[in-house]
C-alpha cells in the first residue's frame, strides 16, 4: 500500500469504477502521478515534514518556501551549521502567520522574530523544520481531479499499448496512425497551473 499520494486508492476506485484487481497497478500510478505533479508545480503538496536552510543577513523575517504551512516544529540559528539543541530558538522569540487550511488556501507564511531580535549573518545560518502540504481531506478539488485524470490517462496508455508512442507518423488511404500524447496532457497542465509555486 502506497503511503504517498495526492489521492487514495478508494478515491480512484469510486471515480474510475475500478475493482480490487486494479489496486496494485493503481497504487503504483498514484505514487507516480503525485510525484510528477509535485515536480510540475515545484511544490510539496502532500503533507510532510521538511527541513529548510536560509541565509542570515540580520533580517527580521524569513518567508518559507513551501505552503500551506501547518506547524513550525523547530527553528535553529547557528552560524556553525551544526544545528545542535543549544542553537534551538525558543518559540516565544518568534511567530509565524499560519493560514487556516480549508482545501483552497494558497498563502505563504513568514517566520517573524520578536522586536529587538534579528537572524544572524551567515550562509545557511538558519534551519527551519516545519510541516507543510495538504492531507487527503484538505486537498483542493482541482488537484484531486488532475491527479485522477493523470492516472486514468496512464492506465489507458498502458492497456492500449501506447507507451513510448511518439505521435502521428504517417497517414494513407488504407492506414491511419493514431496520435498519442507522450507527456502530461495540456488540460491536466491547465488544472495544475494555479498551484505552481508562486514567487511573492
Amino acid at each position: 500500500m502506497t503511503t504517498f499520494g495526492l489521492i487514495t486508492w478508494e478515491y480512484c476506485k469510486t471515480h474510475l469504477e475500478m475493482d480490487d484487481r486494479d489496486k496494485e497497478l493503481t497504487e503504483l500510478l498514484i505514487f507516480s502521478a503525485s510525484a510528477e505533479i509535485e515536480i510540475y508545480t515545484d511544490r510539496n503538496l502532500f503533507e510532510r515534514e521538511i527541513r529548510e536552510l536560509h541565509d542570515g543577513y540580520l533580517q527580521k523575517e524569513i518567508e518559507l518556501r513551501q505552503y500551506p504551512v501547518k506547524e513550525i516544529i523547530k527553528l535553529y540559528c547557528d552560524t556553525t551549521r551544526e544545528y545542535t539543541e543549544t542553537k534551538l530558538v525558543d518559540p516565544e522569540y518568534y511567530s509565524c502567520n499560519i493560514p487556516s487550511i480549508d482545501g483552497t488556501t494558497e498563502t505563504s507564511s513568514e517566520i517573524i522574530l520578536t522586536d529587538g531580535y534579528s537572524f544572524p549573518k551567515g550562509r545557511n545560518a538558519i534551519q527551519i523544520i516545519y510541516r507543510t502540504g495538504y492531507k487527503h481531506d484538505e486537498m483542493p478539488e482541482n488537484l484531486k481531479r488532475a491527479t485522477l485524470e493523470l492516472i486514468d490517462w496512464n492506465i489507458k496508455r498502458m492497456r492500449g499499448g501506447q507507451l513510448g508512442a511518439e505521435g502521428l507518423v504517417g497517414i494513407s488511404k488504407t492506414r491511419i496512425q493514431t496520435f498519442y500524447e507522450k507527456r502530461m496532457p495540456q488540460h491536466i497542465q491547465d488544472l495544475l497551473t494555479p498551484y505552481k509555486r508562486k514567487r511573492w
